[in-house]
């Protein structure tokens, strides 16, 4: 019985479709007037990210509940991160990024990887400026960006029909 509980308890794959688990985005400057963008970007991500019936996004409260647990001394290290969740949750890819606001220049710069848990191949997805003043429209902007990159990227196309 035990075994038969671990079976359906488990995280392992139960379909054909990519999964991706999106990290929420580091504010680079930690300027705390911008710290509501952090995981909003992320949440809009996976949202549209869960559209597209080939990918499995990953449930954030399950990356939330994994990151908890990361050492605290190493939780601001990348790789670490990406390391722990690839060990505990099962996923192929891993999105993460951050932002830096630029006063001065009233830009705001993102910054988008995907990770690949099976290569360790970083794909730079974006690196990108928009003006501060678009700022309720940058979580959209990184939403077409990062779609249209899966649905045109090789890697992708043997799942995205």
């Amino acid at each position: 019985i035990y075994k038969g509980v671990d079976y359906f308890t488990s995280s392992k794959k139960t379909s054909n479709k990519i999964s991706i688990a999106v990290l929420s985005f580091d504010n680079i400057r930690e300027l705390k007037e911008y710290n509501w963008l952090e995981e909003r970007i992320a949440r809009n991500l996976s949202f549209k990210l869960g559209e597209l019936s080939e990918i499995r996004t990953i449930d954030r409260l399950q990356i939330l509940n994994k990151l908890g647990e990361i050492d605290p001394d190493k939780a601001s290290v990348m790789d670490y991160k990406i390391n722990q969740i690839a060990k505990n949750i099962d996923v192929d890819l891993i999105l993460h990024g951050s932002f830096t606001i630029m006063d001065k220049d009233n830009i705001i710069e993102i910054n988008a990887v995907l990770a690949d848990i099976n290569t360790a191949e970083q794909i730079s997805l974006m690196l990108e400026q928009y003006p501060l003043d678009e700022l309720s429209d940058i979580p959209s902007y990184i939403n077409e960006k990062i779609t249209l990159f899966i649905k045109s990227d090789q890697r992708f196309k043997q799942t995205l029909k």
